[in-house]
């Protein structure tokens, strides 16, 4: 509230809070940033466990987009992560809080991503182009991931 009451929330030194809440199957799941915490509370509001994260600040720190995708249907998460235009998503285990896979799409600058029941759907346009934008589907299959991708 006093960020917006004195202007601050206009300023290009403010980048708003990022800690998305997702529900999959009977669990509440609060990726907690500020913290570096992932928290899971039951039906009746109570806390069963905190895990430490560490996706959040990779070694490129400008490559993750803020952004986390949740696959309903799988009970899966993943990060997006971007590096030259080329889209990376990475599921992280909710179990360890910890990178577990990740899968790299095929165009690249693609937008409007979206996940459900292992597949990637996304709208892609080449770039420079006149082309009207296309929806792009993707079966995902993860590679283990790479040492230096997080740390």
């Amino acid at each position: 509230i006093a960020a917006a009451m004195t202007g601050l929330a206009q300023s290009i030194f403010y980048t708003p809070l990022y800690d998305p809440l997702f529900v999959l199957q009977d669990t509440v799941y609060v990726f907690d940033h500020c913290e570096n915490a992932l928290l899971k509370y039951n039906n009746n509001q109570q806390l069963l466990d905190s895990i430490p994260i560490n996706y959040n600040h990779p070694t490129r720190w400008r490559d993750w987009k803020h952004l986390l995708l949740a696959d309903k249907k799988k009970n899966k998460i993943y990060a997006l992560y971007e590096h030259n235009g080329i889209c990376n998503i990475q599921r992280i285990d909710l179990k360890t809080g910890r990178i577990c896979g990740s899968y790299e799409l095929t165009y690249p600058y693609a937008t409007n991503i979206k996940v459900l029941n292992d597949e990637v759907y996304y709208t892609y346009r080449p770039l420079e182009s006149l082309q009207e934008m296309f929806v792009y589907k993707e079966l995902i299959s993860e590679k283990s991931p790479l040492a230096s991708t997080v740390k």
